[in-house]
């Protein structure tokens, strides 16, 4: 059983193991990501759509983010 820790809950968990982002931790395929556009917010973007999950993207540059979004559905079957 999947159980939060006290650092930073199941992803933190996950992730210390060595295991990969787009690994389903939690019923819901839909993912929040803010700071799409670029960095960080932008590689779990790109992991979560390789991992099949459906995503929601926010990012303060529009143009920067509809780029992503754009580039993230030709990629993948992101939604």
């Amino acid at each position: 059983m999947n159980r939060p820790n006290r650092r930073g809950g199941l992803l933190h968990d996950h992730l210390r193991k060595g295991g990969r982002v787009v690994e389903r931790t939690a019923p819901c395929p839909t993912v929040l990501i803010t700071g799409a556009s670029r960095g960080i917010g932008l590689a779990l973007a790109q992991e979560f759509a390789r991992g099949g999950h459906d995503l929601i993207l926010v990012a303060r540059r529009a143009e920067a983010l509809e780029r992503t979004a754009r580039k993230l559905r030709e990629e993948t079957d992101a939604t």
